[in-house]
């Protein structure tokens, strides 16, 4: 069978002055005596990147903490966790042990560890005011969010993947290596001669972005290579700064009321619009009076209540992501507000 899959990534080992170059451009404010974060899981990708953050810390004068959390999850995960702490003694940082601790799901374990480790990490950031906090996505990661996203349904802000900086909650996530490939960051560990752990939940058949990563023989002589994979992310988020500047325009023009319990918008913001930008202006909306939540409404349901609003003359009100969507025929508005509660 001949391969069609194009061009691989590059898989050499990343040097410091790459690293550099990336900082510079994705984190220009970071100053000398400023303190930030890596997560820090003992794996390949982020001993790779916490190796070459804290020789970037050093030459300029910034204190880094390398954070490990503990999920509890495995038998082996308390020694792991120190022998993480061992492996980066001496590089110049300080390295904390985080410990997810209560009783532990019996279903959807992924993703709730996923849910407690921001929760543990972003909780010490805000703790010891840190701004940024660096995790060791890699090109790898991109495609299989994006496969994974796609298998779940998700629209075009899904496709588009991970975004290398992202506010959340005054803390920014930074993920410098979205465009590097996993081979390259094992070499840049061998090259530094910095040991790392395997684990071994990375080749379990239990989780689906695992059987998304074992398919990827299949998908690569079919075409669907990493690399083609992270084209399509590209260009879905040039296509989604471009909705988004539309919904700020829109937003703009169409708001009568704006509080933390209620949004009002003119009629014709959502009847008049395309349904693109409607049900971005209903998702701001929800998200804007709901900033603790992480996500928003599922799109199914963002679609389903914008054909309600548009093609139902009967619609008066519905509930969605912990508001209340009310449309008010004789002011000619609809509204969003909080449930009581």
């Amino acid at each position: 069978m001949t391969r069609r899959s194009g061009a691989a990534l590059p898989s050499d080992k990343l040097t410091q002055s790459w690293f550099a170059e990336r900082l510079g451009a994705l984190c220009p404010d970071i100053e000398s005596g400023d303190t930030v974060a890596v997560a820090l899981s003992g794996g390949g990708d982020s001993m790779a990147l916490t190796w070459l953050l804290s020789r970037w810390c050093a030459r300029h004068k910034i204190n880094l903490h390398a954070l490990t959390v503990n999920h509890g999850l495995r038998a082996e995960a308390t020694a792991e966790a120190k022998q993480v702490a061992g492996w980066v003694e001496g590089w110049g940082l300080t390295h904390r042990i985080l410990k997810w601790t209560g009783p532990k799901p019996q279903t959807r374990i992924q993703e709730a560890a996923r849910e407690a480790r921001y929760r543990l990490l972003s909780a010490y950031c805000h703790k010891h005011k840190i701004r940024y906090l660096f995790l060791a996505h890699h090109a790898d990661d991109q495609a299989e969010t994006i496969l994974f996203r796609l298998a779940k349904g998700s629209g075009l802000d899904g496709l588009s993947g991970m975004s290398a900086l992202q506010l959340q909650d005054r803390l920014t996530l930074v993920r410098p290596l979205l465009d590097q490939s996993h081979d390259s960051l094992i070499k840049t560990c061998k090259a530094a001669k910095t040991p790392w752990v395997e684990d071994i939940s990375n080749v379990s058949d239990r989780y689906a972005r695992i059987r998304l990563r074992k398919s990827r023989e299949i998908l690569e002589a079919e075409g669907l290579s990493v690399k083609r994979i992270l084209s399509i992310g590209v260009r879905m988020e040039r296509a989604r700064k471009a909705f988004d500047q539309l919904t700020d325009m829109a937003w703009e023009s169409s708001i009568q009321i704006s509080d933390s319990k209620q949004i009002v918008f003119i009629q014709s913001a959502i009847f008049d619009q395309p349904d693109e930008i409607a049900l971005r202006l209903l998702q701001r909306a929800l998200m804007q009076l709901n900033p603790k939540k992480t996500y928003p409404p599922r799109l199914e349901s963002l679609e389903a209540l914008v054909a309600d609003l548009k093609s139902r003359p009967e619609f008066r009100a519905a509930t969605l992501g912990g508001c209340v969507i009310r449309h008010h025929l004789k002011d000619k508005t609809i509204s969003i507000r909080r449930e009581q509660g």
